[in-house]
């Protein structure tokens, strides 16, 4: 894999930044709570129920791998930090 300075990068050795991080969670958050929802309406067969709560929770699985395989490489990191310590400096 071609790896470019300054870039973000798929990665799972590398930090992972903390907007992927929170859609993660939000993502999570959400098909939990329609998972639930989905297991205490009646009028959905017990089949149906099953199957949206497996699609559900794959989707969380897809989502999770896709934001831990987003790094930061260290120069970005690096550069970023610099650009807040000089304008917190002046």
């Amino acid at each position: 894999m071609l790896i470019q300075k300054n870039k973000t990068v798929l990665s799972f050795i590398k930090p992972t930044p903390a907007w992927a991080t929170w859609v993660f969670r939000i993502v999570f958050l959400l098909t939990t709570a329609t998972t639930i929802i989905i297991s205490s309406e009646p009028d959905i067969t017990d089949q149906v129920k099953v199957k949206l709560s497996v699609y559900l929770k794959a989707f969380d699985f897809v989502i999770w791998g896709l934001a831990r395989g987003i790094g930061v490489s260290k120069e970005e990191i690096t550069h970023e930090q610099k650009e807040v310590d000089d304008v917190q400096n002046t």
